[in-house]
């Protein structure tokens, strides 16, 4: 597997590049798009997983990383588990950087 898709890349830096990171957690966390796009949104997790890994410290309030709100992000990780989607690993290591 490569790095678009194992959760262990790197997020480029940028004008562009905090733009369309901004655009995918936008489609990510959007539940009308993860059920309109199916499998198609399963990099998102792998994403996701890089963009917690490295923002969770500059989370505020009810984030687990920036514009990343915690409700949302287990949201869309518990509705990958009960669909049995692509990325339900994924879903399952960003919950656990959840601390409850």
């Amino acid at each position: 597997m490569n790095s678009v898709h194992d959760g262990y890349g790197t997020l480029r830096k940028g004008v562009i590049a905090e733009a369309a990171i901004q655009r995918c957690l936008q489609l990510w966390l959007d539940e009308r798009v993860r059920l309109s796009c199916g499998d198609a949104m399963s990099a998102c997790f792998s994403f996701g997983l890089t963009y917690i890994k490295e923002r969770k410290g500059e989370a505020s309030g009810a984030e687990i990383a920036p514009n990343a709100p915690l409700d949302e992000v287990l949201f869309a990780c518990l509705q990958e588990l009960l669909e049995g989607g692509d990325s339900t690993a994924y879903a399952i290591k960003i919950i656990g950087y959840v601390k409850m």
